[in-house]
């Protein structure tokens, strides 16, 4: 019996309109009821997933959790308390990054710490998705992170809408990349982690805080930062709208899109 589904948001439990499909949420719904966690799984922040907390039912409630920044942090969503935090991004990796994304001048640059997201100037495509997701942000100009020394960072991306762009730059940056977790997120990001951080590790590390095995855990994801914890439950899942790469990896692949309400395909399936 599994124990434990763990769910990608973007493309995968959310629809196209950023929200949570009403026959996800009826399957959800009856997964915690038998006693269940259900855990969002995701690049976000923890305190921006609260609008999805809200919809699952999980906001500020006891017992239920989140994994967020790729695995860095996991949280109990009763306020917002900590359970486990991987170390951060040392400052000289995470300003070299910057930098370098400042002199590209072709993506921006987003530097997440425990509770800001600062950004270089946001194009508009930018602009749109993080208005649309109600995301609070510091826009800065400065060329140097200097005014972020000693803060705990955990996670920097870049944002371009071409992916191939974005796969080329990973290829041709400085090696400071090559020390790092890289993954790629919804056709337009590019996700620096420290070094084994990911959604996996920190799905892995919720499971033996709860005391489940990974072999009764679902993961459902549909992309590249999704892969590792596709790979590690003992029932991995991508979603009909994903890339046939992580199909291939998966044991299986719904029939239903994230619009259709393929995660309740899953739950229907595998757990009611």
């Amino acid at each position: 019996m599994y124990k434990l589904i763990a769910l990608d948001l973007d493309e995968t439990l959310l629809g196209s309109d950023h929200h949570v499909p009403e026959r996800n949420r009826r399957a959800i719904a009856r997964a915690m009821e038998q006693g269940v966690y259900v855990v969002p799984c995701s690049g976000r922040s923890f305190n921006i997933m609260q609008d999805v907390l809200y919809e699952l039912g999980m906001y500020q409630r006891k017992h239920t959790y989140s994994v967020s920044f790729n695995g860095a942090c996991i949280t109990e969503n009763y306020r917002n308390r900590i359970c486990a935090l991987e170390d951060g991004l040392s400052w000289d990796d995470c300003n070299a990054i910057w930098q370098y994304g400042c002199e590209l001048g072709t993506v921006d640059v987003h530097l997440y710490t425990l509770n800001t997201i600062w950004t270089t100037p946001l194009n508009d495509a930018d602009q749109e998705v993080f208005d649309a997701l109600h995301i609070p942000s510091v826009a800065t100009t400065q060329r140097s992170i200097e005014f972020l020394k000693g803060t705990h960072l955990v996670k920097i991306l870049y944002m371009n809408l071409s992916l191939d762009y974005l796969h080329t730059i990973a290829k041709t940056m400085p090696p400071i990349a090559a020390a790092l977790d890289t993954t790629f997120s919804s056709d337009r990001y590019l996700e620096f982690n420290a070094k084994g951080v990911s959604k996996a590790s920190g799905l892995t590390r919720l499971a033996a805080y709860l005391g489940i095995d990974m072999h009764d855990v679902i993961a459902i994801g549909d992309s590249d930062n999704d892969a590792e914890m596709i790979r590690a439950a003992g029932l991995g899942v991508c979603m009909a709208n994903g890339g046939d790469a992580y199909k291939r990896m998966a044991n299986y692949v719904t029939h239903a899109t994230n619009d259709e309400g393929g995660v309740a395909e899953v739950i229907e399936k595998f757990v009611l």
